[in-house]
């Protein structure tokens, strides 16, 4: 358990990232740094398409709970990114 609070997509993007690195043969080191590069350069829609890609890990009927925290994150992201439009219909189809 860690004391602060992890975005559990960010981790994950963090991990696969690094994990691919070390896999190919960087060391520790330069896998961690490209993987902390990485996530700075995600932009909001970025995080938006892999909240739309996580959706399929999470289907509602068979994990409610973290369903909802991913719909949550892509309004976020959408709105993040301008795409207000985008935002309100992933709030609309959430809550039906």
């Amino acid at each position: 358990a860690t004391q602060r609070k992890v975005d559990d997509l960010a981790a994950a993007e963090f991990v696969v990232r690094f994990a691919t690195r070390l896999q190919s043969g960087e060391s520790p080191a330069q896998a961690f740094a490209a993987a902390q590069r990485h996530l700075a350069s995600l932009t909001w829609g970025d995080v938006a398409q892999r909240c739309r890609e996580a959706r399929r890990l999470y289907p509602p009927n068979q994990n409610p709970r973290e369903a909802a925290r991913v719909e949550e994150r892509l309004m976020e992201a959408l709105y993040r990114a301008g795409d207000v439009t985008a935002a309100r219909r992933a709030a609309r189809s959430s809550m039906r």
